[in-house]
């Protein structure tokens, strides 16, 4: 992550196996210094992201990559056992690549959704290690379950846990 003044930046870029190439370029806005004061003590705050890509893709598909992307990253995040309810997440696809486009069950699709998770990931780490008053961070990794729903109750338990 680079920071801008209030915006956070961080790039990256994916080459797939027949050798296309995927850029990303994520955009965060911490509204802390921007809030209210009596906003200021709230665990999380509202904190847009917006993913940027220059892949061809059809909306469907780009959806359904961004909603796999978030509930990897931050529908997984907790800080102080709350999570944000005003948070946004978007991602705009601008077909410039030059490549031809993603197609559904492509190992190239499955590469920028692979993509899309890591920087969403990076992202919504950078989102708790940024917090107001954060002094600690700690990633919560289960194995060994029947299901990843299994594993995600057993993480969020342990999260929460005072």
């Amino acid at each position: 992550m680079r920071k801008v003044g209030r915006l956070q930046t961080l790039g990256l870029a994916m080459r797939s196996a027949d050798g296309r190439s995927f850029t990303f370029r994520a955009i965060e806005k911490d509204l802390v210094r921007a809030l209210p004061p009596e906003l200021l003590d709230t665990a999380i705050k509202p904190y847009p992201t917006c993913h940027l890509t220059h892949a061809a893709i059809d909306a469907a598909l780009l959806k359904e990559s961004l909603r796999a992307a978030v509930d990897m990253s931050f529908h997984q995040i907790c800080i102080d056992n709350d999570s944000s309810t005003s948070d946004t997440v978007l991602v705009f696809a601008n077909g410039q690549s030059g490549a031809p486009a993603l197609t559904p069950g492509s190992g190239d699709l499955a590469v920028f959704t692979k993509s899309l998770i890591e920087i969403c990931q990076t992202a919504a780490k950078a989102l708790v290690r940024d917090g107001e008053g954060a002094t600690k961070f700690v990633e919560i990794e289960v194995a060994g379950t029947e299901s990843d729903e299994d594993a995600k109750k057993i993480a969020r338990a342990i999260a929460q846990s005072q």
